[in-house]
């Protein structure tokens, strides 16, 4: 990192001395104070007298002030080890949700919004960007519901969004706190590595479990189960358990999609999908199912054939390969890369140490972006606490925290906090997430308020005798999470609500992950890297221990030889990887695209979910076995989708085109440019959510977007040049029926509505596969996630769930951009419950999200039955004619090309692992 030395910065931190009861009486009067305003301008300005500086501009100055506030209020369910200020942090973001609903819901404010709409929707005496709100938030009212007559079905309407909220977020409460886990004897942990298996919990002399170990569902404990463990029963175990561990999620979500679908439909549109895309870079379902689905195609041969070189490989270990279960995956490709590749994971992370990796990755974005991270001692926050006191800015002593600030050659001004807070603990979020603490904003004084933002991950502590030590997915992981932070930092609006990751969803993890490319670079792989022994003499001396004497200490950067090993591996088994996506992706539009409301309350995910895991993925489960589809409810461990990402799990894959296409275009020949760096910061990052996305891409590229990256990274032949879009570029003539029309007529489509305080917002990233382990945007704005489809890089991490970010809160717009982590205890089978109340929806989304009104037609019901029903003709939307290729409209803007074959990419194991 720079050796910038310290220097106070103009904004101090914020603090984290809150209680369980100064949370509450906080948020009662965040509540108030804009309610209060919210009345006061509403009595003070006439619908014929409104306009953007008497109406939207004093709101949204007022959504900035909450921001400072209720995003912290959010964290501390994510972070806090108090119990009680975690469950007060949850009742806290209820009320706050509850609060964004009925304020979304206000005629009286929505005819204010309206009547300045009309007159200066197109005012140029408006900055864009103010523009952009006017347009989002008046998007926004609709979407919530006020183009429902008042009455019984507004009424319903609002019902269901406050229920979809506490389902959201109770979710992600069993998910955060679940403690759930097995009892193993040593033998049946054959091959697990001694590290981890002498740090599990010893059963109690006396007991039944006496001598046994406990084995959590925590990432930690569970990978290395997978992976090592040369006991295929205890791997069937571990696998089974971990997608039952969470039963009470079954039935919310259940409830959520029954409920979603019944809102979607209150508000016109055919089902949750088409509202839920509307408003996104896609536009329409049927251009991200002609994307899931081609790609479904392109993949599904490369991925039998790898089946078939892991059954041989199988094969030799147990004399048996007729099945290649889902319990196999991780193990026999492990050794697949140890005995073909020569790829020694455990002796690749000796050269990851966690510190050393941090340091070298600031020291990356310092040199590309522009940027000098100070680390801030016990003594400089001493002194720029407001209290004095330099612990009152952590939430825990863990947590490290930087001053991040401009270089000389950017202007040396401020830049924003970031904190790190790396470890496990009790009641922590357990994936790895950037939450967005307070957003960057211009205050009413027209002073800039800086950012601060959070990576909160889940390394291993270090010990006097061993560092943490880092797996490169991992590796690829952190460097994407600080991608995210860095898009928060750097981030330069008007206004909060655009700030940082506020993005639309299928662009959201594009900045990250291009970002991963780095750590699949030789050149950038061996600055990150340096052997432990070599950190201290006490890390060497400690080495020495336990290598030997007579060992040769190994060199403090890491090996060409052992680079090249990494690189090697970047695409083994990637068909199986992105099959593992796709199964992901499907299931997501397939439970959202009903062709009628009784067919998902009949519809039994579990079910589904592991039907189609099983017909996308072609890795056996215990249906295999003769237990049917019921065996397992991976659903209800995925936060993806209760917390966010509903409608959106595409734009995992869909950002992995435009990260392919920067990344290939601009930094391939020279990761290091520090000018393209720069011009990359101000062309993207810095924009956030301000302006169109595309029109950010094709600003920073000088061009469309293009999808030869994407598919040539995947191994797609040369011969099949075109590709299907990632933009609709007909969604204009979709289909609507005359009422629907006069619907839209009446009331164009909305973003999110006004008032409301984001809640801290969380960016993940899904399972990618490194050859060891590896998340987005939760809300719209505030949160990158937890979790998408991974790009290539990304595809590596096979060993990473998907993440996903806790519930973010902002006051005046439902939690619904938020994943959440998963969590759980042993699952029942959801087709029992189904707990269908009639209360309110889900977070309204990030921007505002509201579908064109697009009913389907016969062809696409008849294809919706067969999705639902498990025929699956065309999963994804595309369905191809034998002997001839079929044209596809593509995600992407440009020509509409020819779909092609399948090819290699992909890898589905622990599915449902968040």
């Amino acid at each position: 990192m720079a050796s910038a030395k310290y220097k106070k910065p103009p904004q101090s931190p914020p603090l984290f001395t809150h209680t369980p009861d100064s949370l509450l009486k906080d948020t009662e009067r965040i509540i108030n104070q804009s309610k209060a305003l919210q009345d006061r301008i509403v009595k003070d300005v006439s619908p014929e007298h409104a306009e953007f500086k008497s109406v939207l501009q004093p709101f949204a100055q007022d959504d900035n002030r909450m921001s400072l506030e209720t995003h912290i209020i959010g964290f501390y369910q994510a972070v806090s080890t108090d119990a009680k200020l975690r469950d007060a942090s949850t009742e806290a973001e209820k009320k706050m949700d509850d609060f964004g609903i009925e304020t979304s819901m206000r005629e009286d404010i929505f005819k204010l919004v309206d009547s300045v709409f009309k007159k200066q929707q197109d005012d140029q005496k408006l900055d864009p960007e103010s523009r952009r709100l006017l347009e989002k938030d008046h998007k926004g009212y609709i979407r919530m519901g006020l183009g429902i007559p008042a009455g019984p079905k507004r009424d319903r309407f609002k019902e269901i969004k406050k229920r979809l909220s506490e389902l959201s977020i109770t979710f992600q409460k069993n998910l955060n706190e679940e403690q759930g886990g097995m009892w193993f004897a040593p033998e049946e942990l054959e091959g697990v590595p001694s590290d981890v298996t002498g740090d599990l919990k010893k059963g109690d002399e006396g007991t039944e479990h006496a001598g046994k170990l406990w084995l959590t569902f925590k990432y930690p404990d569970l990978f290395p189960v997978q992976k090592y463990c040369k006991n295929a029963e205890t791997r069937r175990r571990v696998l089974v358990a971990n997608e039952n561990k969470c039963n009470q999620n079954i039935a919310l979500f259940k409830e959520a999609l029954v409920l979603r679908d019944e809102a979607a439909r209150l508000l016109g549109y055919p089902n949750h999908a088409t509202f839920r895309i509307e408003d996104k870079m896609a536009k329409t379902p049927k251009t991200v199912d002609d994307f899931l689905g081609d790609l479904r195609e392109r993949l599904a041969p490369g991925g039998l054939k790898e089946i078939e070189k892991l059954k041989e490989l199988k094969k030799t270990e147990t004399g048996d390969a007729d099945k290649y279960f889902l319990w196999d995956h991780r193990f026999y490709d492990t050794l697949m890369l140890e005995r073909d590749f020569q790829l020694d994971q455990q002796k690749i992370a000796e050269y990851f140490p966690l510190q050393t990796s941090i340091d070298g990755m600031l020291k990356i974005f310092e040199e590309l972006f522009g940027l000098a991270f100070v680390k801030l001692e016990a003594d400089d926050r001493n002194k720029i606490s407001e209290t004095g006191k330099g612990d009152d800015m952590l939430w825990h002593p863990d947590v490290q925290v930087f001053s991040v600030w401009d270089d000389e050659g950017e202007g040396s001004g401020f830049v924003g906090y970031l904190y790190l807070d790396l470890h496990p603990r009790d009641g922590k979020y357990s994936h790895a997430a950037n939450f967005n603490l307070q957003p960057g904003f211009i205050a009413e004084n027209d002073t800039r308020r800086y950012p601060a933002t959070a990576l909160v991950c889940n390394f291993s502590k270090p010990t006097p005798k061993k560092p943490s030590l880092l797996k490169h997915d991992e590796v690829v992981t952190l460097f994407h999470e600080l991608g995210h932070g860095i898009h928060d930092l750097v981030s330069r609006t008007i206004y909060s609500r655009f700030h940082g990751t506020a993005t639309v969803r299928d662009f959201v993890e594009a900045p990250s992950q291009m970002l991963e490319n780095w750590c699949w670079t030789p050149s950038q792989i061996k600055p990150l890297s340096k052997h432990w022994s070599h950190l201290s003499p006490e890390y060497s001396q400690a080495w020495r221990e336990s290598a030997g004497q007579d060992e040769k200490q190994p060199e403090a950067s890491m090996p060409d030889d052992l680079i090249q090993s990494i690189i090697k591996t970047q695409h083994v088994n990637d068909a199986l990887f992105n099959l593992r996506q796709l199964h992901f992706g499907i299931f997501d539009m397939t439970v959202h695209e009903p062709p009628s409301h009784e067919a998902i309350e009949e519809l039994d995910a579990s079910v589904k979910f592991n039907q189609l895991r099983h017909e996308i993925s072609k890795l056996d489960g215990p249906e295999a076995m003769g237990e049917g589809y019921a065996w397992g409810n991976g659903q209800a461990t995925f936060g993806h989708l209760i917390g966010g990402y509903d409608a959106g799990y595409y734009g995992y894959l869909s950002s992995q085109v435009y990260s392919t296409d920067m990344f290939y275009s601009v930094f391939k020949k020279d990761p290091m440019n520090a000018k393209e760096g720069r011009r990359y910061r101000h062309t993207v990052l810095e924009k956030g959510g301000s302006q169109d996305e595309m029109e950010t891409l094709k600003q920073f590229l000088g061009r469309e977007p293009s999808t030869e990256a994407f598919y040539k990274e995947l191994g797609i032949s040369s011969e099949q040049q075109s590709h299907p879009r990632l933009t609709a570029s007909d969604h204009n003539s979709t289909y609507r029926t005359p009422s629907q029309k006069a619907k839209i007529k009446q009331h164009p489509p909305s973003p999110r509505p006004i008032m409301r305080p984001k809640k801290p917002s969380i960016t993940t990233k899904p399972n990618k596969r490194s050859r060891n382990h590896r998340s987005i945007d939760l809300r719209h704005a505030n949160t990158t996630s937890h979790g998408n489809l991974p790009t290539p890089r990304e595809t590596q991490q096979r060993d990473r769930p998907p993440r996903t970010k806790p519930p973010s809160l902002r006051l005046g717009r439902p939690a619904t951009e938020t994943t959440q982590p998963r969590s759980g205890q042993h699952a029942d089978r959801l087709k029992q419950t189904t707990s269908h109340q009639p209360p309110p929806p889900p977070l309204p989304p990030p921007s505002g999200e509201m579908a064109e009104e697009h009913p389907p037609d016969e062809e696409s019901e008849e294809r919706d039955e067969d999705v639902l029903h498990g025929s699956w003709p065309q999963e994804g939307g595309v369905k191809k004619v034998e002997g001839e290729e079929e044209r596809v409209s593509r995600l992407f803007g440009g020509e509409d090309v020819v779909a092609g074959e399948g090819c290699d990419v992909l890898d589905p194991c622990c599915e449902g692992e968040e």
